[in-house]
């Protein structure tokens, strides 16, 4: 599969915005791009976000999954019509903890 020149556009983005330290861009679809980080030394939680394009609307649902790696239990926090400039301060070590 060739990867779409949105979820290309929106893994440039993230790049330069974010700390790529242990972070693995996945091409999911032609709109999502999946942001996984590692699991951070301080905390037990995994953390994979969504980046969803909405097209029609030039904006981006974010979907965030948390696993915690002891209880393998998992929840999804959905944050809807954010703006690329935005990705920097959604997709940090604090905000994902929270």
């Amino acid at each position: 599969m060739q990867t779409s020149p949105v979820v290309k556009t929106t893994a440039a983005q993230v790049s330069a915005q974010i700390d790529m330290t242990n972070v693995q861009l996945i091409a999911v679809d032609e709109l999502t791009l999946r942001v996984s980080f590692a699991a951070r030394e301080s905390g037990r939680n995994y953390h994979n976000v969504d980046i969803v394009y909405r097209p029609g609307l030039d904006l981006y649902d974010l979907h965030i999954h948390t696993m915690d790696r002891e209880t393998l239990g998992h929840e999804t926090e959905l944050l809807s019509g954010i703006y690329f400039d935005q990705f920097g301060d959604l997709l940090t070590p604090k905000r994902l903890a929270a």
